[in-house]
């Protein structure tokens, strides 16, 4: 800025916060009413403890006071629509605390009794309780706690985490605790992580199949840096306790940055790549030759297998399907048939070689791609079943959906069963994914928006969220390097920086990209398609101009995908980017770079002041991780509705207190309110702006992929208790076909066993059938009726909808739906004639 841009700039008068603030026209599914409800709970909270609870029931004085908190963040609110939003909080402060992320009331809290050991632990096991409260969404549920932990100041924070490594094992394996723990890079000295944690994971192999882990190429989405981070926590967590492998396909080529098929150099991630084994699968009606490669991650050692077909066709290029290139469906076959041998093959050896003391894997598969592997060892692998299959799905949009037609001409050509076949359908569809899901012991997405809004699709299946997380280190390193080569240690501490501190690294990281350091930077790096980087909302070229004609530099680093509408959208930025260049009046510029290297991203995100994140509803299941700003002082500005981890991995800004908060988001979806929130920050006194960036450096520690790799562990330790704790089956023979008349119903009756412990009153029996009206398959609970031995009997009466013939099946829980046992064999059902 020169000087006269200054003495401008100083003129300007200053605005209030109410006159900053941009209105929110309406509530509802697209609005910030989400956001806005917790902000009036917590001041609901506020208010109590301020005033007494006889202040709550003056409601004039509760909406003037909810008035100012949305001022203060951004939002003018009308009356009229925070007396729609009143209503009185239930349950305890504890539990609100959780459900509104209210950081400010837990950071009170732990200080307050920062100096009673006691009431300090007292406290926390409240917590740890209270997170439960989101039983589903384990990881998300700490994370308001881990937040407050995260801002109290360095010494607080080290006075905390030294009492919780001082106490016992029993409150150091707590996932609360423990997760403060790991947040803080602490460990149990002189223990080990996995036999305290999880121990009934120890002594096996854990198989992570995915389509990208260590793809060295610029093709693919964020699965890869998901699969890497996470893996590398594992690593770290299981020590030699157990044993990490990854398989994935062994792509030979990728693209250059422009569009040019070169070959991909593996040897730059993975050493000692060798040829391991060859065998036959069957793909459709051909036998196809796979071969598999052996190697070790360069960063931490990790085994990896690669598997790619001799003529490299099936496994040619990430994601690029139709034409030249195989077909999704045969990629899939092709992938999911080699990787379920391979790991038959392995373990035929393991149990050869460890007898008596050999312990089945657990196969985890990762998005549509890999849920065959699920479907097929039922079919092909008799040697697993013992084995624990767990199953993630990613995303909204790639989970294999199919019309009914074209999906039963996949199954048909991956020859899977009839009986099998109800896995997949869903809504009149065929969903890959669902058939990886239903088939699985156990699943997740990631994220609680994501699963609350996909649980319906496999009623019946218990879907936990087990949320993304970042290897920090490595997502950071630039900005790292920078820190402290500016401000060695120990005068200096990258987890604790100074607003002036921030402020000289960013100018740094601008000058290594060319870009000029006195200006900001607003950003997007990511996958160049409409429901990420659209132009109805942010990044419209009414809106890029503006920031540009404002000072800003707006980088967009967008990887081009395959199909034209990605190529629209690049050639769009392009022109929009020729057009500014010509506007040599304006300060700023638009910087546009197609297929970027991680590297590449890193290096961005150090310069990066505001990340955009503008997803369109229901497309981001987690997002964020793979683009982790904030490890790199970043600020985001997501979508108004609840998006992913977009919003919920920060707080929001509040403007009338620097330093508080790292997100914003606007007051609706219109293009207008995007600018007013960019240009709000851009224009910001830049050592304010530095406090909330120092912050966010804060805030990005409840990303560390170990509280994700944790959690992964933890429930893979409980899906193996609860291992042979139920057993049931039906009382007819799986030949034996019941013939009714149109209108009569029939009694099933379920002999269900438990094992030493299992609570009855946690016990769930259920028949699943399609004799519904719809003619999906839904569950039905059975009812407990006598007892004979050791024997539960469960009984309750299907109606069929008319004629036709039907089928059903029955299923147990142990734990009241969290997780489930099935009758038989899967696939066996038994069948209803209606004549």
């Amino acid at each position: 800025m020169n000087e006269d841009e200054e003495d401008e700039h100083k003129c300007k008068p200053k605005l209030s916060l109410s006159e900053l603030a941009v209105e929110v026209e309406n509530l509802g599914p697209l609005s910030p009413e989400w956001y806005l409800r917790n902000l009036l709970s917590q001041t609901i909270v506020k208010l109590r403890e301020q005033s007494g609870v006889k202040a709550l029931f003056d409601e004039d004085r509760v909406v003037a006071a909810a008035s100012n908190e949305f001022i203060a963040h951004g939002f003018k609110v009308r009356e009229d629509l925070i007396r729609a939003l009143l209503y009185k909080p239930k349950g305890r402060l504890e539990e609100l605390a959780i459900l509104t992320s209210d950081c400010e009331w837990l950071v009170k809290n732990l200080r307050e009794r920062l100096n009673n050991y006691n009431a300090l632990l007292n406290f926390l096991k409240l917590l740890s309780w209270a997170t439960n409260i989101k039983f589903k969404h384990p990881v998300e549920a700490r994370w308001p706690v881990l937040k407050a932990v995260a801002l109290m100041n360095k010494a607080e924070q080290q006075k905390l985490v030294s009492i919780l490594a001082d106490t016992g094992t029993f409150l150091q394996t707590d996932p609360l605790i423990n997760s403060i723990l790991l947040m803080s890079g602490q460990s149990m000295k002189g223990k080990n992580w996995l036999r305290e944690n999880a121990p009934l994971v120890a002594g096996r192999r854990i198989y992570q199949i995915a389509c990208e882990i260590w793809h060295p190429g610029r093709e693919g989405g964020g699965l890869k840096r998901v699969m890497r981070h996470h893996g590398k926590a594992l690593k770290r967590l299981i020590g030699s306790d157990a044993e990490l492998i990854h398989i994935e396909p062994y792509f030979p080529a990728g693209m250059d940055r422009e569009g040019k098929i070169k070959p991909l150099d593996w040897g730059n991630v993975i050493e000692n790549i060798r040829e391991y084994t060859s065998f036959m699968v069957m793909v459709g009606e051909e036998p196809v030759e796979a071969i598999v490669y052996s190697g070790k991650t360069r960063e931490m050692g990790i085994p990896v297998f690669l598997i790619r077909d001799k003529a490299s066709y099936y496994v040619k290029m990430l994601y690029y399907f139709g034409g030249e290139y195989t077909s999704w469906e045969d990629f899939s076959e092709f992938f999911s048939r080699a990787a379920l041998k391979l790991i038959v093959m392995e373990e035929d050896k393991e149990r050869e070689r460890l007898g008596a003391e050999y312990r089945p894997p657990i196969v985890h598969t990762n998005e549509a791609q890999t849920a065959l592997v699920n479907i097929l060892r039922f079919i092909e692998a008799p040697n697993l079943n013992e084995a624990l299959f767990w199953f993630t799905t990613h995303t909204y949009g790639n989970r294999g959906v199919f019309s009914k037609e074209e999906g039963e001409r996949i199954l048909n050509r991956w020859k899977v069963p009839d009986a099998m076949k109800w896995w997949f359908i869903r809504s009149g569809c065929i969903d890959i994914s669902s058939g990886g899901i239903r088939s699985a012991e156990g699943v997740n997405g990631v994220s609680e928006t994501q699963v609350e809004e996909v649980q319906s699709y496999d009623e019946g299946v218990p879907i936990i969220s087990i949320t993304n997380g970042d290897d920090r280190g490595y997502s950071a390193k630039d900005f790292r390097k920078f820190f402290r080569d500016s401000f060695p240690e120990p005068d200096a501490d990258v987890e604790f920086p100074q607003s002036w501190q921030i402020e000289t690294v960013k100018r740094i990281a601008k000058v290594r990209l060319g870009l000029n350091p006195y200006q900001p930077v607003i950003s997007y790096s990511g996958r160049l398609v409409e429901e990420k980087a659209g132009r109805k909302r942010a990044f419209t070229d009414e809106n890029i101009e503006e920031l540009v004609k404002a000072g800003a530099q707006v980088v967009i680093f967008g990887n081009v995908q395959q199909g034209e509408d990605s190529k629209r959208l690049y050639e769009g930025l392009r022109e929009l980017q020729e057009r500014l260049e010509k506007k040599k009046e304006y300060p700023g510029k638009l910087i546009l770079v197609n297929k970027f290297t991680i590297e590449e991203q890193i290096a961005l995100l150090a310069a990066t002041d505001i990340q955009v994140l503008d997803s369109d509803r229901g497309t981001e299941a987690a997002g964020y991780t793979e683009a982790d700003v904030s490890a790199n002082a970043g600020l985001v500005l997501g979508p108004p509705y609840k998006e992913g981890i977009i919003q919920a991995q920060g707080e929001m800004l509040n403007f009338a207190v620097p330093g508080e908060g790292n997100t914003v988001i606007p007051a609706n979806p219109k293009a207008e309110s995007y600018l007013a929130v960019l240009k709000r920050l851009i224009e910001m006194n830049t050592s304010d702006l530095a406090r909330y960036q120092a912050t966010s450096v804060r805030l990005s520690r409840i990303l560390e992929a170990e509280l994700t790799a944790a959690e992964y562990l933890r429930q893979w330790d409980e899906a193996l208790k609860r291992e042979g704790a139920i057993s049931v089956e039906d009382t007819r023979a799986i030949d034996d076909v019941v013939i009714i008349k149109q209108g009569d119903s029939f009694q099933v009756t379920a002999l269900v066993s438990l094992s030493e412990g299992v609570p009855l009153e946690d016990v769930l029996v259920q028949v699943w059938t399609n004799a519904t009206k719809s003619g999906k398959w839904a569950p039905k609970d059975m009812h407990l009726e006598e007892r004979e031995g050791d024997k539960y009997i469960y009984r309750c009466r299907i109606k069929p909808p008319g004629a036709g013939v039907f089928e059903y099946t029955l299923r147990a829980s142990p734990d009241f739906g969290k997780s489930w046992q099935w009758a038989g064999k899967p696939g066996e059902n038994r069948q209803i004639k209606v004549t």
